[in-house]
């Protein structure tokens, strides 16, 4: 990510250790080496909770992406653990928590309240996963 972001110029080599002649490319500022983990951290985050999306949209229950997702079993309910880690804080305040997704069976964008039934509006009615 340093030499994508900075170019060669971003990366020396550094001791890999203090007094050892071990060498290793490292950043040139630790400042960009920061940033340069953050960008790392926020695009890895992103595409999990894209991947997570599109897992739903296949089929899988929230139960499912428990553990994929990191959620600590015997911290309550994984599937509820699991909605929350994908769908984030409330857009607005008091507002209610959704995540959507496409749903591969009907291909509607469908909005979901989280792990339970009937809590998906958006399906076509002749959709295989609807749950009125």
């Amino acid at each position: 990510m340093l030499l994508t972001t900075y170019g060669c110029a971003g990366v020396v080599l550094r001791p890999a250790e203090p007094g050892r002649p071990e060498m290793v490319g490292a950043p040139d500022d630790y400042r960009r080496g920061i940033r340069a983990a953050a960008l790392i951290r926020d695009l890895a985050g992103a595409a999990m909770i894209d991947f997570a999306k599109k897992a739903r949209g296949e089929g899988a229950t929230w139960s499912d992406l428990a553990e994929p997702l990191g959620v600590a079993q015997g911290m309550g309910d994984p599937a509820a653990a699991a909605f929350t880690v994908v769908a984030g804080p409330p857009r607005e305040p008091a507002g209610p928590v959704t995540v959507a997704w496409t749903c591969e069976s009907c291909l509607s964008r469908v909005i979901d309240e989280g792990p339970g039934a009937g809590r998906e509006t958006g399906h076509q009615p002749d959709c295989d996963r609807y749950q009125p």
